[in-house]
């Protein structure tokens, strides 16, 4: 997934007074599950399951600031996760 764009002109004075401006950004990320379920009942219509899985990435944007020119910068990204499910198979 990758996203960017200049960010919208804005007027300041004098000019090293500006804030800096996003010129771009991007975010790669790894993401992975893993699950198991059993089910039970004479006809086998309950089925109980567990996962757990996560995301991790890195978030990049691009600056410009007018006195110090372009910058980067990058922040780590980790979002666990888990789940735990029932479903009943009707038919």
């Amino acid at each position: 997934m990758v996203a960017g764009g200049p960010a919208a002109a804005t007027e300041c004075s004098p000019p090293t007074t500006c804030p800096p401006e996003k010129t771009g950004e991007d975010f790669e990320f790894v993401h992975a599950r893993v699950g198991i379920g059993v089910a039970f009942g004479g006809t086998r219509r309950n089925l109980i399951s567990i996962d757990v899985g996560g995301w991790y990435g890195r978030h990049r944007e691009d600056w410009n600031d007018i006195a110090n020119g372009p910058y980067k910068t990058s922040k780590m990204t980790v979002l666990p996760m888990a789940g735990l499910s029932y479903f009943f198979a009707v038919h």
